[in-house]
């Protein structure tokens, strides 16, 4: 390939451009655009060395002023900005890598923005009967359920029709078990297989799988010892039982945790529990004090180690720095075998796990403070903590006071040497080197006229091939 093909910006739309790496003055220009909008050169190996470039694409959601912000990873620019029809976008999330399309859940208007991947700009919104609290795409059926911010239940869209086809949105269905005040009253849909989705009933604290065809009422429901905010997929058994994990908040009488949930594919569904305050003597794992008590650990997000047998989960009392919770998963007696092996230092408020498999590595989230924790996940007898990172966090916020320091969306690049993640209410996207645990490149995004200070909150990234070059040209 002898030219690498970006996006600049003129007047806020994007047009392409090309350049040889070796020699910035022939960037070529499809259309007039002044030179000091091209965005910066990506740096080359020597040549004949070859290099990993992470191909893709980045939106993120700027809650604070009802747009989306595009940001190209491997050349650590902004490429686009679209504004949202809906308000107060939050959640955004990408269909499959083919689609070309991204959903934007705008927490206060009932629609769906969707957007151009490809062009980068707005292809419209869907309507919906509810304010979207979030969506889950099944890329095999082409249907995202959607949950409710506002009472316990969702819908099931048919985005691809609406999307591809002009035609009429088709609901497939709106699935509600009862209404409740309060904002995110449901929990992040799931998808437990091609027609079957789980209803996070948060008001209840009660799971519930839903027919995405039968609306009537759900299948079965079973409760949790406090609410699910996410689940998990733990594949089936040589039963053909599925099992998944949800990832438990904690309340005031009962302490986070996970739920490993059974489900026969008809009306059996079992659940057991493990709690931040059941730590086990079998690995160490002591529970810290400010997390010991019953009902003092909350939790955000928990994640399963794609390559071991080992769910990490955030917990964390208030504004006391928080842990990362080991399990060790045994699938002995549906899960409720398995033990909490470690409690990891993490930062205030420790939320996602993000893992560097080809490094045997984990960053965590710690979304009010100014640092992530990176975690050994090789380490014998159990995961050990590395170092923190510091990241270009204000602590003293630009942006609301109440806000995440962190935004949820990170991830590692498909060449395995770079972590992105983004400081919300600085608006700084960043990019940690997973070799030297130091941050090399951060693009500010700035205020829009007329606007207030960014908060990007949440977004997508969409990884493409992993794109190798022989050092002289990008």
């Amino acid at each position: 390939m002898a030219h690498k093909k970006l996006l600049c910006l003129k007047n806020g739309k994007p047009v392409k451009h090309s350049y040889k790496c070796r020699d910035e003055s022939k960037c070529r220009h499809s259309k007039s655009v002044p030179k000091p909008e091209c965005p910066p050169k990506p740096e080359c190996p020597p040549k004949g060395e070859k290099h990993c470039h992470d191909e893709g694409l980045v939106w993120y959601s700027d809650n604070a002023n009802d747009r989306t912000i595009a940001i190209d990873p491997a050349t650590m620019s902004i490429v686009g900005e679209v504004k949202t029809l809906g308000e107060q976008p939050y959640p955004l999330d990408s269909l499959d890598a083919n689609s070309g399309v991204s959903v934007v859940s705008t927490r206060i208007t009932k629609s769906l923005d969707i957007l151009d991947n490809k062009t980068l700009t707005t292809k419209g919104i869907i309507k919906l009967n509810h304010k979207p609290r979030s969506t889950t795409n099944r890329a095999s059926t082409a249907l995202a359920a959607v949950s409710d911010a506002d009472k316990a239940g969702g819908t099931g869209v048919d985005v691809y029709t609406t999307v591809f086809n002009s035609a009429t949105l088709d609901i497939v269905g709106e699935y509600i078990n009862n209404s409740g005040p309060g904002v995110a009253f449901t929990g992040h849909p799931y998808w437990v297989d091609d027609t079957h989705f789980a209803c996070l009933n948060r008001g209840a604290k009660e799971v519930s799988i839903w027919n995405i065809y039968d609306n009537s009422a759900p299948l079965v429901s079973v409760s949790t010892s406090s609410t699910v905010h996410h689940c998990v997929s733990l594949g089936k058994d040589t039963n053909g039982d599925t099992f998944f994990f949800g990832s438990l908040e904690g309340d005031a009488n009962t302490s986070s945790g996970v739920a490993f949930f059974k489900w026969d594919g008809a009306t059996g569904l079992s659940v057991n529990d493990i709690l931040a305050q059941d730590g086990t003597d079998g690995a160490g794992a002591d529970v810290p004090t400010s997390i010991g008590a019953t009902g003092a650990a909350r939790s955000h997000h928990a994640d399963k180690d794609p390559e071991r047998p080992f769910i990490y989960q955030g917990v964390y009392n208030g504004a006391d720095a928080g842990y990362t919770m080991v399990i060790r998963l045994d699938p002995g007696s549906d899960y409720a075998d398995s033990e909490i092996v470690g409690y990891i230092p993490c930062g205030k408020n420790v939320g996602h796990t993000i893992f560097a498999k080809d490094r045997n590595l984990a960053i965590t989230t710690n979304h009010k403070d100014n640092f992530v924790t990176v975690i050994d996940t090789a380490a014998q007898p159990v995961p050990e903590k590395v170092q923190d990172v510091f990241v270009p966090v204000s602590l003293t916020p630009p942006g609301p006071s109440d806000g995440n320091t962190l935004g949820h969306t990170a991830s590692v690049g498909p060449c395995g040497d770079y972590y992105y993640g983004m400081a919300a209410r600085d608006g700084i996207f960043y990019r940690l080197n997973l070799e030297t645990l130091e941050v090399d490149a951060q693009v500010k995004i700035p205020a829009p006229e007329g606007g207030v200070y960014p908060y990007m909150l949440q977004g997508s990234i969409i990884w493409g091939d992993k794109t190798y070059h022989d050092g002289h040209y990008h």
